[in-house]
């Protein structure tokens, strides 16, 4: 039982960091290559790590998926097109927009709106969407 916990490299990608959350058992999400690559230098598997930056260049989806990284985030059709070409089997996380609701969040993210708006004109198969995320960086009440 239990939740994964993944650990954001961006926070502290230092190897003696995440060497030790391996070793716990977290897990990773990566914004760059180099983060990436830490994340598999201590042993994470690939199919584990979660690209989570939301805006991305079409090579780092695509080195990333190649190199095994099967979950990846988007907050927009542009991004959402991305996947689609570069990581077609890859799991879809759609990041949320949460600020009108929480506070003090990072004001990132796909409005409510835009999603209905996607999902209605027929840009966006809500069935390829395999989770949601959003940003609660600077929010502890949540």
């Amino acid at each position: 039982g239990g939740m994964p916990i993944y650990f954001c490299l961006k926070a502290n990608g230092e190897q003696p960091i995440a060497e030790t959350l391996q070793t716990a058992g977290a897990l990773f999400e990566v914004s760059s290559q180099g983060e990436w690559e830490t994340a598999v230098s201590v042993g994470a598997k690939p199919e584990d790590i979660i690209c989570g930056v939301p805006v991305k260049p079409r090579s780092l989806i695509h080195s990333l998926y190649q190199a095994g990284c099967r979950y990846f985030v988007f907050d927009c059709l542009e991004e959402y097109a991305k996947l689609i070409d570069e990581a077609p089997e890859a799991e879809k996380i759609l990041r949320l927009y949460i600020a009108d609701i929480s506070i003090d969040s990072i004001p990132f993210g796909a409005k409510e709106k835009e999603v209905c708006d996607w999902i209605q004109s027929g840009a966006l198969d809500p069935q390829a969407v395999s989770g949601i995320t959003f940003d609660t960086r600077k929010n502890k009440d949540i």
